[in-house]
């Protein structure tokens, strides 16, 4: 007799592997694309994400829960509470920049900066800072602005840019002479009207028209010059 032969099935995995698995890191999308396009930086890269932690102190966030009225509680996370704070460094006349935390500013004002810093282990001269010393605020006074690098959005035709500023400006003012006149016109006709002076209102409308063929032929004066020139060219 032939023995008989085992189901073929595979063992279902326990709980404890279910446990011990280790769960596999989120990949921003940027870094996605990047490996995607160039694979050699997958081993070179590291996934890594900004934490918010204190520079001085190493505070960070906190595992708590939301215990509500009936006590039923609901996992949070307690951020700690950092400010993108300045601090002035009296020593190399500088100000420096930190995320610290609301418990490292005030003990950065009780025992000092430099301290705080050794006692993070943090090098001040790596940081960013503005420099305030006299010789480089004398040198902002003479020169005006500090050394800036190029703008490539700025603009370049300047030129261009200034007709366009001198055309609006002078609109602008041929507007405000016209809303004069109209506003004056209107003054004086009212007035007319109230005293009942005869005629007032033909006088207006023909200083009015007069007006407009003044500007009317001063418009048309270069139009009937170049006129003029165009067959004297053609005839020579």
């Amino acid at each position: 007799k032939t023995p008989a032969m085992a189901p073929l099935t595979t063992p279902r995995p326990s709980a404890l592997a279910f446990r011990t698995r280790v769960a596999t890191p989120l990949v921003p999308l940027q870094q996605m694309r990047s490996l995607a396009i160039n694979p050699a930086k997958a081993r070179a890269m590291p996934l890594t994400e900004c934490k918010r932690v204190c520079d001085l102190t190493g505070k960070k966030r906190n595992n708590g829960y939301t215990v509500s009225f009936s006590h039923r509680r609901n996992k949070k996370i307690q951020e700690a509470n950092l400010h993108e704070k300045r601090f002035y460094w009296e020593r190399e006349q500088r100000w420096v920049r930190m995320k610290v935390s609301a418990k490292a500013i005030k003990s950065v004002e009780k025992v000092g900066l430099e301290t705080m810093a050794k006692r993070a282990g943090i090098d001040l001269y790596k940081l960013p800072y503005n420099d305030r010393r006299p010789e480089r605020m004398q040198w902002l006074a003479n020169n005006n602005a500090p050394p800036r690098a190029k703008n490539p959005r700025e603009p370049k035709n300047y030129a261009a840019i200034n007709a366009r500023a001198s055309y609006m400006r002078e609109l602008r003012e041929e507007t405000t002479v016209l809303i004069e006149r109209e506003r004056e016109r209107r003054v004086a006709e009212a007035e007319a009207m109230a005293n009942n002076e005869p005629g007032a209102t033909e006088a207006a409308e023909a200083a009015i028209a007069a007006e407009k063929a003044a500007e009317e032929q001063a418009e048309a004066a270069p139009a009937e010059a170049e006129a003029e020139e165009t067959p004297a060219e053609e005839s020579e």
